[in-house]
């Protein structure tokens, strides 16, 4: 995986006011703009904190791994790359949906926004 240098695909993470991790943009970006290259180890081996950036390959980057799931982004996921779906402000959250780029949701779980439970079965649809 080749690092990205660019200081303007810059993420960090903080934490939000109920308590849990977020990833968050540095900088303003336009729809169409790349927000961040993922930048880790790459594995065969799906995992919690894990990013599928194509069928069967997984990465794990230890920013990104804060990056919250929406079904509502304001990012998707195109290979290794993070591209926004919609203008993001400097400090604004930065959200991908998970049932569109994993092909199985390892660790399901109930989505803070809608309440709707995350899993298997609503990927790819």
């Amino acid at each position: 995986m080749k690092s990205d240098n660019d200081p303007a695909h810059r993420i960090f993470c903080s934490l939000r006011e109920d308590g849990e991790h977020s990833s968050r943009a540095v900088n303003f970006h336009k729809k169409g703009d790349i927000v961040y290259q993922f930048n880790g180890t790459l594995s065969g081996k799906r995992t919690r904190e894990s990013i599928e950036i194509e069928k069967g390959l997984h990465i794990f980057d230890p920013v990104a791994q804060f990056i919250n799931h929406s079904f509502r982004p304001n990012t998707s996921v195109m290979g290794d790359t993070l591209i926004a779906k919609k203008e993001i402000s400097p400090g604004d959250e930065i959200t991908f949906d998970y049932t569109k780029n994993e092909s199985e949701i390892v660790s399901p779980f109930i989505c803070s926004e809608s309440g709707l439970l995350v899993d298997s079965k609503l990927c790819g649809k």
